[in-house]
């Protein structure tokens, strides 16, 4: 302008160049392969030695630059952005990265990542062995599982309160198994619902169900008494706990002179052919007549859910 004097004052720092690569590792071996995709429109945040910083955005590349003074910088890849994958995993390169800018000098970072997901399972009893857990029915707490990934890495996890476990792992085909030698799984067991290893395939950014497993304890427990007539105990007769999971089963109940005085199939189904201290009749002694008391003995034959005969004996004492 006419009369006035204008002054520029220019600066420069003599600068280093700092670059960066994002990359999907499809694979996961640490290296980008030429069939593995460049991440583009990811945000990065750069802080120079003063501590002020600048967010930049990878190309359709995956590539950033900028030119930094000399000194130590840091480069922080934004894990939230939207163009980031979701619990992607780490496997070339840190973030974030500091990098010691010398002048004149570029200085490049190579960062890949693998995307994970998430698998899940449950443990719990299957009581009335029905192969689905009902309301009452709990889960197993404090059981080991092994889960090996797609890479063959083994990992392990360990059911909670609930019986329920969920684990991240690298997407791909995944194996998992129940630690059956674990002191906290039940002995004795059926499963009647799910498998035991179990192949389950995980995708990137989800929540896969494994499996729910269920297991029925197989032991039968017998209670070796039986109350008197009108008694308001609950051994007013011949309780074998369990035995409705195993219809094919038979009772024969002995007096002391070898004389049988009950024999029924399909014992306790839906509470019926109970022994409650009557003879089911035979030649020396009336169906019905009520038994004296005194010790007796049984037997209980049943087949198992392998389809085995199991036989279990002993002592009956009718009070």
């Amino acid at each position: 302008l006419t009369g006035q004097t204008l002054n520029e004052i220019d600066g420069f720092f003599v600068s280093g160049e700092l670059t960066g690569h994002l990359y999907f590792d499809e694979n996961g071996n640490g290296t980008q392969e030429s069939s593995e995709a460049d991440m583009p429109n990811v945000d990065v945040e750069i802080t120079d030695v003063f501590g002020a910083t600048t967010t930049l955005v990878t190309d359709s590349n995956g590539d950033w630059s900028i030119d930094l003074p000399p000194g130590n910088a840091t480069s922080d890849i934004d894990e939230t952005d939207a163009d980031f994958p979701i619990g992607a995993a780490q496997t070339e390169g840190d973030n974030p990265t500091t990098t010691t800018i010398v002048i004149g000098q570029t200085f490049n970072e190579v960062d890949g990542f693998y995307e994970l997901g998430i698998l899940s399972g449950r443990l719990y009893f299957d009581n009335n062995g029905n192969g689905t857990q009902d309301a009452s029915e709990e889960g197993i707490p404090n059981v080991t599982i092994f889960v090996i990934d797609s890479f063959g890495d083994q990992l392990e996890v360990e059911t909670n309160i609930e019986g329920d476990w969920d684990i991240e792992v690298i997407a791909g085909v995944t194996i998992s198994e129940i630690d059956i030698t674990d002191l906290d799984f039940p002995t004795d067991v059926t499963q009647t619902e799910g498998t035991n290893p179990t192949t389950t395939l995980v995708n990137a950014g989800s929540l896969v169900i494994s499996d729910n497993d269920g297991f029925l304890i197989d032991d039968i427990i017998i209670y070796n008494a039986v109350s008197s007539e009108g008694s308001t105990f609950q051994n007013q007769f011949f309780r074998i706990e369990g035995i409705q999971n195993y219809p094919e089963n038979s009772v024969q109940i002995f007096n002391r002179q070898g004389v049988k005085v009950f024999d029924v199939e399909g014992y306790g189904l839906n509470n019926n052919k109970l022994f409650r201290g009557f003879s089911s009749g035979n030649i020396t002694i009336q169906k019905d007549e009520r038994l004296p008391t005194g010790t007796y003995f049984y037997i209980l034959n049943y087949i198992n859910r392998n389809g085995t005969p199991e036989r279990k004996n002993g002592y009956l004492h009718l009070n």
